[in-house]
């Protein structure tokens, strides 16, 4: 029995170390590229979430076309939430920070020569519309006894009518004051 007890080896410390020593390394080489992995599938997943929620936007504007005009400038806003309601998206909506974001966001739609989408906070996002009666039949202004005035070089200036004073189309807006007997502003 003694002469099988010395035939069966140990590691010593030495090898042991060695190993441990090799395995760090190992660890050392690879973590870092499985952390890089890691965060770019996550832009991945954010990136291709945010294509969906703009699919369901653009699904969402083709189905309302009467809601959503498309004139330059207008600025549209539609929640996440409302996108769920219509059936255009499964809740819960999350982003790769596992956050839903159902109620919290909102897709902001600009439309400048096509839509645009962006994703954006409730409250960050400010619809505008664009008259469309005004651009559409490219109406004059009514000025009554208005006085129509420019703003130029920092200062409001009497318009000259003769002149083009004003573009709907390229959001130059026709700006009237009501001027008293002696040419002042009243107040």
């Amino acid at each position: 029995m003694r002469s099988q007890l010395k035939s069966i080896k140990g590691f010593t410390l030495i090898e042991l170390l060695a190993v441990i020593v090799i395995l760090s390394l190992i660890m050392l080489i690879v973590l870092p590229r499985v952390i890089n992995s890691v965060k770019n599938n996550s832009n991945d997943v954010d990136e291709l979430s945010k294509k969906l929620i703009y699919s369901a936007a653009e699904l969402y504007i083709e189905n309302n076309k009467n809601d959503y005009k498309e004139l330059e400038g207008n600025i549209y806003c539609i929640s996440i939430r409302k996108l769920i309601d219509s059936g255009l998206l499964k809740e819960p909506v999350m982003l790769s920070d596992k956050s839903d974001i159902s109620d919290t966001k909102v897709v902001e739609v600009t439309y400048e020569n096509g839509y645009k989408y962006e994703l954006k906070e409730t409250n960050e996002c400010v619809e505008t519309f664009v008259n469309s009666e005004i651009i559409s039949n490219n109406l004059e202004p009514v000025l009554g006894n208005l006085t129509p005035v420019v703003y130029k070089d920092n200062n409001w200036v009497v318009a000259d009518t003769s002149l083009t004073w004003y573009n709907y189309k390229n959001q130059e807006w026709a700006n009237a004051v009501l001027l008293t007997e002696n040419g002042k502003k009243k107040q």
